[in-house]
Formats: C-alpha cells, structure tokens, sequence
C-alpha cells in the first residue's frame, strides 16, 4: 500500500431515537434505515407516471419494518464472467433480503401491479440452491439473496434510459490502469487489452528497436474482433502500424513491432502507443466493451535525466467562493515527451462535497512537449452551510502519476 499516497476525510453522522419499550418495540432498525437512506423525492415527469396510480408501492416486501430490501437488480453477473450476455430485468431479478430483528419470519414479496413469482434462494454468485420455490423463511439476522419473475406490465418505454454511464470519463482507457492508482479496472471490465514490452526502452538514432506487443481476451462465450493502431512521434516509422485480429474465448495475439527513429531525432523522451479498439457488429456486446485501451512504451533516445513524462506546471490554489456562486479548481501538467500522451485526472476531496466539485474525472490529450490545463468546477449550492473542506488533483499518463498539494476549499 502506497499510504503516502492515500487521502481520506472520515464523517460520522449520528442520530438520537428514543421510545417506549426495548429497541425492537421502539423499531430502531427501520428508523436507523431510513436515517442512513432517506426517501429521495424526485420531480414527477407526465410521461413517467402515466398508467401509475397517484399513490402506493411497486414493490412490498413483508412483514414491513422487519424485512428490508437491500438491493435489488437485474439477475445475472456476465460481467463477472467475462460474457457478452446483456441482461434485463424483464427475465428475472435479484432482491437482497436483511432480517433485522433477530426472530425468525416468513418473508413475502408482491406488487400491487402484478404477482411476484418464482422466488429462488441463490448464493452469492447468484447461483440456485435449489431448483424449487423457496417459502422464504429467513432466521434472525439472516442476509439471503433471492431471484425472481417480476411479471409486471409496462407502463413506460425507457429502454433506452441511461441509469449510469457505458464509458469512463477519459478515453483511452490505460492498459495498465493500476500504475495509475485509479482502484478497479474500467467500466466493462476490459475483456481484450493490448499490452507492449518493454515499458521503457532505449534506442539510438536510425536503429530499430523490436517491441513485443501482445492481446489477450478474457470474453468466456463470443469470438472479438478488432483491431490494434499503432502512434509514435513524427518522423518515426513502426512497422506493422495496424493489426487486425479475431480472438476466440481465451485466445491470444503475440505480434513483434518494429519502431525505427530518425536519423536526425533530436534527445529526449519518445511515447509509442497502442490503441485497441473492438470492431463488428456483435449484437450482445455491452457498449463499455467499446472502449478503446491503450498501452504505451516510452522509448529514451539519450534523453535527460530531469525529463519527465509528467510533470507539474502549476498546482492548484486554495479556493473560496460564496455559497450559490462558481469558482474553479485549475493544474496545469505539462511533458517532456516528443509525442502526445492521453491522461487521466480525478478530483479528490471528502463526503458531503462530491454534488458540488466536480466532475470527478476527466480526460485530456497533452500535446508533445506541451501542457494542458485541468479544470474542475466548485460550484456549492446557495443552500450549503459555510465551511471548510480540502482537494487534490491525482494525474495519470503512460504509467506516470502525480499528485498534488491538498489546498483549502472554502465555502462563505
């Protein structure tokens, strides 16, 4: 773990609740609930409710106050799979059931639209325990995953609705994401990534330099296709500069390239990138499968010790702005390199600030031996109380990462 690196604020938010009886009479788990996940009221749209009634519930889950929903979502995980299978709630779903009392009950799921049907105890995996209904008895503390048919009736079209992105903010994705520091893979999992070895390599003016570079895909039920451009600095010559390639499930592409300098190239830093990208027309395939993934190999030509793939040009400045008004977040990164580079950079600041600073990441294309301004936007609701809180810039490119100075952000 890089603790250095690592920058968190704790907030702890406390409620007092008191009533007659013991804590089951006083009902503190579902009034602990609804403090921990308060009803979000949202604006009516006409074209949402039409065929709804004025009042009531889509889905109950009994006995109330006892029984919580915890999660609920279309059933499957192809993701987790490497599949290309989409999934809909239309075929089943997955409900997360909490007992929160400590007693033994008799779980019942409906609709006032329509029945719940079909309910199957699965593990965690959302594989079946068994191939017949389950009466949903769960004991007192019990966490059970169950799968079911909604059969409910539409009422609306949204099938083409956005509930969360299909892409991550800064494209190209990085092959090797984690030398960035950003946590998990990028949305769709990266099923196909093109990677080049060397990392880094050093080369001579006129003399070719042999790369290896090579694809892998994680896909489990669908044949990719695709294809691999190569980009290197002006004047440079790589051969082959594209790649075409059909990967069947756990199959691989293993290709040699050769990168070849100028004679008159100057000393100094030179990126050489692969960009993968999925081609065709595969029906299923989720669209953050569409992604293009790069990986990149910086090749030295007797360059400086002080070059530097990234650096700083200027770091960000404390902030104060007024409750309702908008201020701005600003770095500037620049390179040494003689080609350009893609890089990523998030925001960084605690809870309770991420409505109003943002957006939380964002893409930039750094031109050779150039810089490029990042901005975020501080934008506090006219509502919010005045106070004190703190942001960093983390920036990733070709591997490279850096981080800035945390600076005050200061609500009046």
């Amino acid at each position: 773990m890089r603790y250095p690196l690592q920058h968190w604020t704790h907030t702890f938010d406390y409620a007092v609740v008191s009533g007659d009886g013991d804590w089951r009479e006083a009902d503190l788990p579902s009034r602990s609930a609804e403090f921990s996940h308060p009803l979000q009221a949202v604006t009516e749209k006409a074209y949402t409710t039409s065929g709804l009634p004025a009042t009531g519930s889509l889905l109950e889950v009994e006995p109330a106050g006892k029984v919580r929903l915890a999660a609920m979502k279309a059933a499957g995980n192809p993701l987790e799979s490497g599949s290309s299978k989409r999934v809909h709630p239309s075929e089943s779903v997955a409900l997360r059931l909490v007992e929160t009392c400590g007693e033994t009950v008799d779980v019942t799921v409906q609709s006032g639209l329509r029945r719940v049907s079909g309910a199957v105890r699965v593990d965690l995996l959302e594989q079946p325990k068994s191939s017949e209904p389950d009466e949903l008895t769960l004991h007192g503390y019990e966490i059970a995953t169950v799968q079911a048919q909604l059969n409910l009736p539409r009422v609306l079209d949204a099938e083409h609705t956005e509930l969360a992105p299909d892409a991550e903010a800064a494209q190209p994705l990085y092959a090797r994401y984690w030398l960035h520091n950003r946590g998990p893979a990028a949305l769709g999992g990266m099923p196909v990534v093109a990677h080049l070895y060397p990392q880094a390599v050093g080369a001579e003016p006129n003399a070719p330099v042999s790369l290896r570079l090579t694809a892998a895909s994680d896909c489990s039920d669908a044949v990719l296709h695709g294809k691999v451009r190569l980009r290197c600095a002006a004047g440079w010559t790589v051969e082959p500069a594209e790649l075409s390639f059909m990967l069947p499930s756990g199959e691989y592409l293993d290709a040699e390239v050769t990168v070849t300098p100028p004679s008159a190239v100057a000393a100094g830093l030179y990126p050489v990138r692969a960009e993968l990208a999925l081609t065709g027309s595969h029906p299923s395939m989720p669209l953050s499968w569409r992604q293009a993934i790069e990986d990149v190999c910086v090749v030295s030509v007797a360059a400086a010790p002080d070059d530097k793939v990234l650096r700083w040009v200027s770091e960000p400045a404390p902030v104060d702005v007024a409750a309702g008004e908008t201020a701005w977040l600003t770095a500037t990164v620049g390179t040494d390199a003689h080609a350009d580079l893609a890089v990523e950079a998030h925001l960084i600041s605690p809870w309770g600030t991420w409505e109003w600073l943002g957006p939380t990441a964002i893409g930039a294309e750094l031109p050779a031996r150039g810089t490029v301004d990042l901005d975020f936007e501080v934008a506090p609701p006219g509502w919010l109380e005045p106070g004190e809180w703190w942001a960093l810039i983390r920036v990733g490119g070709a591997g490279s990462l850096l981080y800035s100075t945390a600076v005050k952000v200061v609500v009046r």
